[in-house]
């Protein structure tokens, strides 16, 4: 009879954890960093309204907070608002996406292959310039638009007609901001759709529109369901628009609520945060079951799966003489999320005060808004600091990315099946809960108001995003390459530093690149995090906004939209080079 020594057991264990130490690792460091905040934004729904870090919220455990924010009738109308602003925006922006790609996947339409270039510059364009710009464009007083329409047709009211004040104008100028990345998950429905069918359908007697209604939109009701389902949640975090709007027309949302409760004289007098907390629960609860929903439309997105082996090409419609009506459609989209806003913005960023654009005023021209921006100390603070989140959030979250994508793809293991979710679930966190959950952990500390609660905050929110990247990079390379490295004698470690970030370095420089653009685009977690000692661009931008209007934030907003513009446009060109590259 064979014995087994007694050191064998022991070895394989160790052998185990040495093997799973970098996942267990990784996935302990995820659930810290994502789970924690949460749980103590939660913990602090039960605390007093001055609870400072969990122990006081603990020390006060009670459920006040719960009756005062379900027994106010106040509640119920931020909710409705909350509602009401996310349906229209998301109907609205739908609307246009769904136009958009039809007209570029479907019809003979002039300039589509220009449009699929064009269409990232609305994606860029921080939503708070484009609110911004159309302040300036529909204000009720001095509204060029406004001021126009009241000279053509000599009205004698100082006021109106038209107003963005309202959840009309909220939802108009949110429906052009979200549109683009709706028309960009829409274009695969549209162009994987096997024209045989429609074409079986004029078959046996359906007019274009039957074919329409009763073969093209079940077909894509799927990922229509998948992107209203997914804006659901995206809604509910969108803060930079109703925070520009909603908040000078009186119309709270709940995004723009946590913010209120969680700044000093802002509502009731000091922050609030064991409210806050219970309103950013209610996002948090809203958000999973609009997630909930969109990961149901992906599994059952198979029932309606058109693309088999067989090649086909999607037919395009003749537009004939409509094509021109329809490049129409286009260019005035674009008037209206770029063009016009981003005008308004520049002539306002050359006058000392606001004026009307006129010939007359052209003589009020300088550059005095740019000379203050420049000489004031905190405004290069803020830019400094700007600069020192982009490196270093992009290049941590690019790194996490690339480390977490290696793991899933080329060490399978219910480990990294874990690492693959939780990675993917802060897509189900509202932007505002995030930055909440951040801003009641960290409120004892001294990594209070720093910059660096700024990057830990960008890391999580922009994780989700950049490990689909890295995932879909690891797996078009062939592990073959990883073998043959190992098998020479590298280590794992030389291995993947020397061979697979080598060859992922393309598809890792256009992550870093899109989340560099998104930390420079968001408003969200500067407003909720940044101290007054570390500035960002956006603090800046809000500051001037707040104390002056429109007008007083144009020439910093001018600055950043064309900071984004030039990262987007390098970003633009990274991936059309590793596209050629990759063909």
């Amino acid at each position: 009879m064979t014995t087994t020594p007694l050191s064998t057991s022991p070895n394989r264990v160790l052998t185990t954890i040495r093997s799973n130490a970098l996942p267990l690792g990784i996935l302990i460091l995820l659930t810290v960093a994502i789970g924690v905040p949460m749980v103590v934004m939660i913990l602090f729904t039960f605390g007093a309204p001055d609870s400072i870090g969990v122990g006081d919220a603990l020390a006060s455990f009670n459920f006040n907070n719960y009756d005062k924010v379900f027994g106010d009738p106040s509640t119920y109308r931020l909710l409705l608002n909350t509602i009401g602003y996310a349906a229209g925006s998301i109907t609205f922006g739908l609307s246009i996406a769904l136009v958009l790609a039809w007209l570029v996947e479907r019809t003979d339409m002039p300039g589509r292959t220009l449009l699929y270039s064009l269409m990232f510059i609305p994606m860029a364009i921080p939503p708070f310039a484009t609110a911004t710009g159309w302040l300036l464009l529909l204000g009720p007083n001095a509204g060029a638009i406004n001021v126009w329409v009241r000279d053509l047709f000599e009205l004698t009211t100082m006021r109106g007609p038209f107003s963005i004040y309202s959840i009309w104008g909220m939802i108009f100028v949110t429906g052009l901001a979200v549109a683009p990345t709706m028309w960009l998950l829409l274009l695969a429905n549209f162009r994987n759709m096997d024209p045989s069918l429609e074409e079986a359908g004029s078959t046996v007697g359906f007019n274009r529109l039957n074919v329409l209604r009763r073969i093209t939109v079940p077909l894509m009701r799927p990922g229509t369901m998948g992107v209203i389902a997914y804006y659901g949640v995206v809604a509910l975090a969108i803060f930079e628009i109703p925070l520009a709007i909603g908040t000078r027309a009186g119309i709270p949302v709940l995004s723009t609520q946590l913010f209120l409760l969680t700044r000093s004289g802002a509502l009731e007098g000091e922050p609030n945060y064991g409210i806050a907390a219970t309103f950013g629960l209610i996002s948090m609860v809203a958000a999973a079951f609009f997630m909930y929903i969109y990961l149901r439309v992906l599994r059952d997105s198979a029932r309606f799966s058109v693309v088999t082996g067989k090649g086909f090409r999607p037919k395009r419609i003749g537009l004939k003489k409509f094509k021109w009506l329809a490049l129409g459609i286009v260019l005035l989209y674009f008037l209206a999320q770029v063009i016009a806003p981003f005008l308004m913005l520049l002539w306002s960023s050359f006058l000392p005060y606001y004026r009307t654009p006129s010939f007359e005023a052209l003589s009020y021209f300088s550059f005095i808004n740019y000379q203050d921006l420049f000489e004031n100390p905190r405004f290069n603070s803020a830019v400094i600091n700007t600069i020192i989140v982009v490196l270093v959030s992009s290049t941590l979250v690019v790194g996490l990315a690339a480390v977490i994508s290696w793991l899933v793809v080329r060490r399978p293991s219910p480990i990294t099946k874990l690492i693959n979710i939780v990675a993917f679930s802060p897509l189900a966190l509202p932007a505002t809960v995030v930055s909440l959950a951040l801003l009641v952990l960290f409120i004892p500390t001294p990594l209070y108001g720093s910059i660096i609660l700024l990057i830990i905050g960008y890391t999580i929110g922009l994780l989700a995003f950049t490990t689909r990247l890295t995932n879909a990079a690891q797996i078009q390379l062939d592990k073959s390459l990883e073998e043959a490295a190992m098998t020479s004698g590298l280590s794992p470690v030389n291995t993947f530093f020397r061979i697979t970030i080598v060859l992922m370095l393309p598809a890792l420089l256009n992550g870093w690149m899109w989340a560099a653009v998104h930390i420079v685009r968001n408003f969200t977690l500067p407003l909720f995090l940044a101290g007054f000692s570390s500035p960002m661009m956006a603090n800046i931008i809000f500051q001037r906004f707040e104390n002056g209007g429109p007008e007083a934030g144009a020439a910093p907003i001018v600055l950043l939209v064309i900071a984004v513009m030039i990262m987007a446009f390098a970003s633009r060109r990274l991936f059309q080079s590793d596209n050629a590259g990759a063909n």
